[in-house]
């Protein structure tokens, strides 16, 4: 760490507080060499990685509800991925079809293997999209389905998925058209609210987003500009009628039997993965990203703690 560094830019918050120096301008100081930096760095690293036995394309580091992997940067063109402990070539399940049915068009749901688990996936794809994941209890529960709303950028069909902040819609031109949609309680497309503020980088309308963090500013131009705002209280006064419900929070599991983490000797906790897959992480993220996979006495532990959690409400808690 750098002290005259820290000094001078302490000195230089203090123009910007008393107006003497504009705030673009001390950015722009330290972001055009640190730009610079990263892009010698990353160069550097792709250099040095190991090469896609696939595609010859360097190999990079990558995280996922799984725990950390390797994988080919050439993705999309090439999906060749490494685990740790494993060579890469060690291949994956077989696609299983099962008894269940697809929703949008009643043709079996085959069970395959993806890179955060295990999920159901049509048997009419690439003519049906629909796919399904597992919940805690090992049911099937809908991920994503074709809906019959179109695209406003591209005109491609609208795909209905479940993300962390609950259901939207995705493009199905997705990666070129990273078009994503807001919907209400039935399903459709929410007209973003005019909030009348602008965007100070691109000049397009701020919107209001939800997080896990709570509601903020976003620009409405994302993903071409990922400019933000705080809502302050004011705003959040302004926009009381029009602000998303606060999202509700997972109960959390805890177990005994729980080993600290092999890495850092933080505690780990249970988490929970988007495929409903449970694994261990280390409570010192982000600074510690360790992950584990418990053993199977453990899962059937976190199994049943999630079961008596989830049955717990407010109202008989």
């Amino acid at each position: 760490m750098d002290l005259q560094f820290t000094r001078h830019m302490e000195a230089e918050l203090d123009q910007i507080e008393d107006h003497k120096v504009a705030r673009n301008v001390v950015l722009n100081e330290f972001y055009e060499p640190f730009t610079v930096a990263l892009k010698v760095a990353e160069t550097k690293m792709l250099a040095d990685a190991e090469k896609c036995p696939r595609c010859g394309k360097p190999l990079g580091e990558r995280f996922s509800k799984r725990g950390k992997f390797f994988g080919c940067t050439g993705y999309p063109d090439c999906n060749y991925i490494k685990r740790p402990g494993q060579t890469g070539d060690e291949p994956r399940p077989a696609p299983k079809i099962t008894e269940i049915m697809c929703p949008t068009c009643g043709k079996p749901m085959v069970e395959r293997d993806g890179a955060s688990g295990t999920f159901l996936g049509c048997s009419g794809y690439p003519d049906c999209k629909t796919t399904m994941n597992y919940d805690a209890e090992g049911k099937p529960v809908l991920a994503s389905q074709i809906t019959e709303h179109l695209c406003e950028k591209c005109g491609k069909p609208m795909i209905r998925r479940e993300g962390k902040n609950g259901p939207f819609l995705g493009c199905s031109g997705y990666p070129k058209c990273r078009n994503l949609v807001e919907i209400d309680a039935k399903g459709n497309p929410v007209k973003p609210f005019d909030t009348g503020l602008k965007c100070e980088k691109c000049g397009s309308p701020m919107g209001i987003k939800k997080s896990f963090r709570g509601p903020f500013l976003g620009c409405n131009a994302y993903p071409k500009c990922r400019s933000t705002m705080k809502l302050t209280d004011e705003l959040k006064e302004k926009f009381k009628d029009h602000l998303p419900p606060p999202m509700a929070k997972k109960p959390e599991i805890k177990v005994e039997g729980i080993e600290p983490c092999a890495s850092c000797g933080a505690p780990m906790k249970v988490r929970s993965g988007r495929g409903g897959n449970y694994f261990l992480g280390c409570t010192k993220y982000p600074k510690c990203r360790n992950t584990a996979e418990p053993s199977p006495e453990l899962l059937e532990k976190i199994i049943d703690a999630a079961a008596k959690a989830n049955s717990v409400t407010p109202a008989n808690a």
